[in-house]
């Protein structure tokens, strides 16, 4: 949890200053891991990148133009395809994602 905020602070002060951002999510549980034993708690990428990019979103670059920013996972992932699935045109809106960009 830590780590993804720090994540989502750095989006925001790199953003504020005009800097492109991008995050390399692979490290992160899959949606429906185990935490501590405990089944089904992970909420797996999809949370995390939403929130990276309301942080792109929320902290324009320098009043220019609105904050960019992308997101990488490894084509391996267990939320490969979730994470393809947020940039669909039907997209869900908990899931759709609009500004940031993927990469895999």
């Amino acid at each position: 949890m830590e780590s993804i905020g720090r994540a989502v602070n750095s989006a925001l002060q790199l953003s504020k200053r005009g800097g492109g951002v991008a995050f390399l999510l692979s490290n992160l549980r899959e949606a429906g891991a185990p935490i501590k034993r405990i089944e089904n708690q992970s909420s797996g990428v999809i949370p995390v990148m939403k929130m990276l990019e309301d942080a792109f979103s929320y902290a324009n670059q320098l009043g220019a133009r609105q904050g960019a920013g992308a997101v990488y996972l490894h084509a391996h992932h267990p939320d490969i395809l979730r994470f393809l699935d947020t940039k669909r045109e039907n997209a869900d809106e908990k899931s759709a994602l609009k500004h940031c960009r993927l990469a895999w």
